[in-house]
């Protein structure tokens, strides 16, 4: 689905994006949340990408002990996942630019290293953002959702990464509450209804109404 939005909406993302300026903005929810689906809006209208954690990992060069642990399944220590993600981050592409991050330093142990990449990079955390469906939602939505080409996207493989999301992603998340840097979006409605949510609630934070 299509998002569509009237002139108060666009003035809003067009002020949202003043009081962002250089800084980040990281989307988080479970799989079939749309958190890709709302950032993507934004990305448009100011000219950049939505940056998931894969995307980081392939485009640098990761040290062999860091890769070792991956390839194990560990989880990567804070320190060293600073390493990785601020070298991406500072490119000069992005040099005076909001960061659109989706899902980036999702592993509990990971948002440490992600909060001070992005003030290292010169793009500090400015808000997380929880796109919040039920794990029932995920499964009703995966039956209806057009193949995406994962081998995962089937019902055991979608059980495997919710239960992934419940004990790495959700302390994360808790994370950036505690922080005072979290806003939750109720994702369960059709697609333009929660953008508009996502919208408003992230004005409301700017302008300090929220």
């Amino acid at each position: 689905m299509e998002i569509t939005y009237s002139q108060e909406t666009r003035k809003k993302i067009h002020e949202i994006g003043e009081w962002l300026g250089a800084g980040s903005l990281n989307g988080f929810g479970r799989q079939f949340a749309g958190k890709d689906s709302n950032l993507e809006p934004l990305a448009e209208m100011y000219d950049v990408p939505v940056i998931g954690g894969g995307v980081i990992l392939r485009s640098v060069e990761i040290p062999p002990e860091i890769q070792a642990i991956m390839d194990a399944g560990g989880l990567i220590p804070s320190d060293d996942y600073e390493k990785i993600v601020l070298p991406y981050l500072s490119q000069p592409d992005f040099e005076h630019k909001p960061l659109l991050l989706s899902a980036v330093g999702r592993m509990n142990g990971e948002q440490q290293g992600v909060m001070q990449a992005t003030s290292a990079a010169g793009h500090p955390m400015r808000l997380a953002i929880n796109f919040e469906i039920s794990r029932e939602e995920s499964f009703r939505r995966l039956e209806v959702s057009p193949n995406r080409n994962r081998t995962d996207d089937t019902p055991e493989g979608l059980r495997t990464r919710l239960d992934a999301f419940d004990t790495e992603t959700t302390p994360v998340i808790d994370f950036y509450e505690a922080e005072g840097l979290l806003i939750t979006v109720d994702a369960t409605p059709e697609l333009n209804v929660v953008f508009r949510s996502f919208i408003n609630q992230v004005h409301d934070r700017a302008t300090g109404e929220g």
